[in-house]
């Protein structure tokens, strides 16, 4: 086994045990590139590993310079600061606020359990559960009621109220040309045919009257417009134009109708001149000159225009009633 190690490089050497007693040994090493060599056999004494140069250091030099890696280590530069760093040390742990420290702690660790401790704090815990469960109410109560649904439903009623007050308002124009027609042709048109426009006329103003945006209205508008159908209904129940028109066929029931009607329609008109005052002073504290005032302003003037025109047939009849059969 030794004979092959050898010639692998196996060599031995002497070597420095130690630089202070400057002791030897014999150490064995594998050495790269060792010239070739083998073992000496000596006989009864054994055999002779080849040797190589041996690896002994200098004791003195060694010494030397371990002392002097020693005189260049900063020791007096690290005493000073190992010294400052003592006194610092020092300073801060005899300082005032340091001496305090513990006090200072303990008052607050005693505020801090006064704060704990106190009735508030304490009852902090039933007042939250308090508000949770009003505020639990509070949402059953919501949701019992339907108070969702219902400002819903408010909302929606809003509006369709606000579409009903525009179709009121859409309404009366309407109303207004009907009665323009009526008033423009109450001396041109024939009483057939005239009979037929009031009785479209009234129809109009009874569906006006009876439609729901129009129930929303002011309710003197409403009262005065009512009082206009009532003196309309009333002349044509009093029968002036289905008397009228009866004429044409029957001179002696001619004349007896215009004589009926004669003497109901100043009546008549009079309640028709009190109803449009009323209407007048109604409308003049209702912002008549904007809007559905305006509109109805309009309305009543035109109706006072059919009014006058009523009036004048009226009279034309008394002073000649046979302007009826002649058309004279």
């Amino acid at each position: 086994f030794l004979s092959a190690r050898v010639k692998e490089g196996l060599r031995a050497r002497l070597a420095t045990t130690s630089i202070l007693t400057g002791g030897l040994k014999v150490e064995l090493v594998e050495i790269d590139d060792a010239p070739p060599a083998e073992m000496e056999p000596m006989g009864e004494k054994g055999a002779r590993i080849p040797t190589a140069e041996s690896d002994i250091a200098d004791v003195s030099a060694t010494a030397e310079g371990v002392f002097q890696r020693i005189n260049n280590l900063p020791v007096e530069e690290v005493m000073n600061q190992a010294i400052a760093l003592l006194g610092n040390i020092n300073a801060l742990i005899t300082s005032e606020g340091v001496r305090n420290a513990p006090e200072n702690l303990n008052g607050l660790l005693a505020d801090a359990r006064g704060v704990i401790t106190s009735d508030d704090v304490k009852a902090l815990p039933g007042q939250l559960s308090g508000a949770i469960e009003q505020l639990e109410t509070l949402i059953d109560g919501f949701n019992s009621q339907e108070l969702a649904a219902r400002l819903g439903k408010a909302l929606d009623d809003a509006a369709e109220a606000a579409k009903s007050v525009n179709s009121a308002v859409e309404g009366v124009p309407d109303l207004v040309a009907r009665i323009e027609g009526v008033a423009a042709n109450i001396e041109e048109v024939a009483i057939d045919k005239m009979a037929d426009q009031v009785t479209e006329l009234l129809t109009t103003v009874d569906s006006y009257l009876n439609q729901q945006s129009t129930r929303r209205l002011p309710a003197s508008l409403n009262g005065a417009l009512t009082e206009l159908s009532a003196v309309l209904n009333q002349l044509r129940e009093a029968g002036v134009v289905e008397t009228a028109k009866n004429t044409l066929n029957s001179a002696s029931n001619a004349a007896d109708a215009v004589a009926g009607a004669s003497a109901d329609l100043p009546r008549l008109i009079d309640q028709a001149r009190i109803v449009l005052g009323q209407a007048g002073t109604t409308i003049e504290g209702y912002q008549a000159n904007t809007g559905l005032g305006r509109d109805a302003r309009d309305a009543l003037r035109e109706v006072q225009r059919a009014a006058q025109a009523v009036t004048s047939l009226a009279r034309a009849i008394e002073r000649n009633p046979n302007s009826l059969l002649t058309g004279k």
